[in-house]
């Protein structure tokens, strides 16, 4: 999670030529004069987060009368960073290893070739205006499937590293009743302590803490397999961002959280527990359970 220079939280659109500025946080990776037609050029590197995943882009101004900038420079959104130009060339490259002054080939036009290693400026920025930041949450808890364990932060301190157990069945969470614990970036929107009633009741360990899967990214994927409508979709999106509960009756499933066990469970086993759930051990969660506030954010990867 940790970067040398701030994360971006959103991307403007692109800057005029009379006035160029950085379209997100970032560290300039490259300033300097690469000759005629690209005058002078600036690139800033962007990490940003998307869902449950850290990204990186590269934006590229070029065509600058000057650079106001020079290699490793931190720039804020919005900093100047070069001098107008009569043609600003701008780009956005998910490929960082292309050179300065690089304009693509005849056989390098290919579109499949182009949308591996450029962005769509207009379209990158109308769906990265705004991003979400796990450094600059008051409350972090941030899950590895992989290593089994969880990491939590408060006010920016981490309190302690957590043994958890996940869903009966591998793989993620994409479909109601799947057995599968979802990957993604949540929030905390409900809490409970037991006793629980019901027949599994004294599987949520006495404490339930739940968040708002599915977000807008499986509501996205729902809608490209034809399970949810444009409608729903978007319902699902807003009410996601505003940390709020989304349909938890949809095709995509719903009831997703953290609780404890009926008993400690062993941690040499498969750890495959619940119905998609975190599980974690049950002193554990008593010890977090008034420490995590709702809103907390959540990420699963």
């Amino acid at each position: 999670m940790r970067t040398d220079h701030p994360a971006a939280d959103g991307f403007d659109d692109a800057p005029s030529r009379r006035d160029v500025r950085a379209v997100a946080h970032g560290r300039v990776a490259f300033a300097g004069d690469c000759g005629a037609p690209w005058g002078h050029v600036v690139m800033v590197d962007h990490v940003f987060y998307e869902n449950h995943e850290r990204r990186l882009i590269r934006s590229v101004y070029g065509g600058l009368a000057g650079a106001r900038v020079r290699a490793n420079d931190i720039v804020r959104r919005g900093h100047a960073i070069g001098d107008g130009a009569r043609a600003l060339r701008f780009e956005l490259r998910w490929d960082t290893t292309l050179p300065p002054a690089f304009t693509p080939s005849a056989p390098e036009h290919d579109p499949a070739w182009i949308r591996q290693r450029y962005a769509t400026p207009a379209r990158f920025a109308a769906a990265h205006r705004r991003l979400a930041v796990p450094q600059d949450e008051p409350a972090l808890l941030l899950v590895s499937t992989s290593l089994r364990r969880m990491r939590v932060w408060l006010q920016g301190e981490r309190i302690g590293d957590y043994e958890v157990g996940f869903g009966q069945a591998e793989g993620r969470k994409r479909r109601q009743h799947d057995l599968r614990t979802p990957l993604g970036m949540y929030f905390v929107i409900e809490k409970s302590r037991g006793p629980f009633s019901g027949p599994y009741g004294s599987f949520y360990g006495g404490h339930w803490i739940k968040v708002n899967y599915p977000n807008a990214y499986d509501a996205a994927w729902g809608r490209r397999e034809g399970l949810l409508t444009r409608e729903s979709t978007a319902r699902m999106g807003e009410a996601w961002r505003k940390r709020l509960p989304t349909w938890q009756g949809s095709p995509l499933g719903g009831g997703i959280g953290f609780h404890g066990w009926a008993d400690d469970w062993d941690l040499d086993g498969p750890r495959r527990l619940s119905w998609g759930c975190i599980v974690l051990r049950n002193g554990d969660i008593r010890t977090l359970f008034d420490r995590i506030p709702i809103g907390a954010m959540v990420v699963i990867r």
